[in-house]
């Protein structure tokens, strides 16, 4: 019996209901409050990169551990940050 899935048959909106979904939804708004705040502080737009890597080196963890991010993504955000973290035209960003 053969029992491949067809795209109509998952149904729509099947990739706004996942976990990972919704998990990384709720985690880039943490971050836009993250670079607001920061931005606020600085007295201008820190910009989007910087304010990812600080978002990452300082809160994303215990964002994580509090619940907040319930499905775990496959770990490509934290090489691509750990990279950015490590060029010299971003290491400046991290405090």
């Amino acid at each position: 019996m053969n029992q491949e899935v067809g795209a109509g048959q998952i149904g729509e909106g099947w990739v706004e209901r996942s976990a990972l979904y919704r998990e990384s939804v709720a985690e880039r708004a943490e971050l836009l409050k993250h670079k607001w705040l920061e931005s606020e502080k600085a007295g201008h737009d820190i910009g989007f990169e910087a304010a990812l890597v600080s978002w990452v080196v300082h809160h994303r963890a215990q964002w994580r551990r509090c619940g907040a991010g319930a499905a775990r993504a496959d770990g490509a955000l934290d090489l691509t940050v750990g990279a950015l973290a490590r060029s010299p035209s971003t290491k400046h960003l991290i405090k």
